[in-house]
């Protein structure tokens, strides 16, 4: 390499340090705007406390009859039931996120129809959501809960297993929010964004017989009972992953 590429490459790199120094440093002082902007008008994801009231002592009983020593998340639960748990994909070959509004359409519709089998097996009509969210600090604070009108503050989760035991830094928290719904209509705004990987929460009959986790690219559930998993396969085949290990 002769002399003159070596400048050019040297100070090719210093200007791509450059740029990237500048856009960390404005994503920084954005993110900073962001956050005390949510804190000071409540609109992130955290609570103090949850709600004490006889729903919530009343849920926190029944969640942990249901799943013992489990977290509201699909990886908690589908580690907790291995046995019961099934996965769908939300478009045809796996594909990750939905590019037009056929596509749209095609992973709504999924969701809505295994969402419907689940309540007819149960013989549920109404709906729970329990949403999971974060603090203000946290990028996506408020992503779940602005999307779940009339939600109330259940319970948090203080993540030990991370930055728990490490002098200084605070394990993080997750929050909970809990609503519930008449129809499955009326979770197309959750679905969405799920799909687009920009909320998280699950589904569950008031009885939580059953758990319905999306994410994006597809959905993790919890059947109720064997013959309900093996009865949600053989009516949706071509939804299955094609491959072990497939997302």
């Amino acid at each position: 390499m002769t002399d003159e590429n070596k400048k050019r490459e040297t100070m090719l790199l210093r200007v791509k340090t450059l740029f990237l120094h500048r856009v960390l440093r404005g994503y920084s002082i954005k993110w900073i705007f962001v956050s005390h902007w949510r804190r000071l008008w409540r609109q992130g994801g955290n609570f103090k406390n949850g709600e004490n009231s006889p729903r919530a002592k009343e849920l926190t009983d029944q969640w942990e009859s249901a799943w013992p020593g489990c977290e509201p998340s699909g990886s908690s639960l589908r580690d907790h039931e291995p046995g019961l748990w099934l996965r769908f994909h939300s478009l045809p070959r796996a594909k990750r996120y939905a590019e037009n509004s056929e596509e749209r359409d095609e992973v709504l519709h999924r969701h809505q129809t295994l969402l419907n089998d689940l309540l007819a097996i149960s013989g549920s009509t109404r709906i729970r959501v329990i949403g999971q969210d974060y603090d203000t600090n946290d990028i996506h604070s408020g992503w779940t809960k602005k999307h779940m009108p009339g939600s109330w503050p259940w319970r948090v989760h203080l993540d030990t297993h991370l930055h728990g035991d490490v002098p200084g830094q605070k394990a993080p928290e997750t929050y909970f929010w809990v609503s519930s719904y008449d129809t499955v209509g009326q979770l197309t705004g959750l679905l969405e964004q799920a799909a687009e990987d920009v909320a998280k929460f699950i589904v569950t009959d008031p009885a939580m017989t059953w758990v319905y986790a999306p994410y994006d690219g597809g959905v993790d559930i919890i059947a109720p009972t064997l013959e309900a998993r093996e009865a949600l396969e053989t009516a949706h085949p071509e939804w299955l992953p094609s491959e072990t290990g497939s997302v």
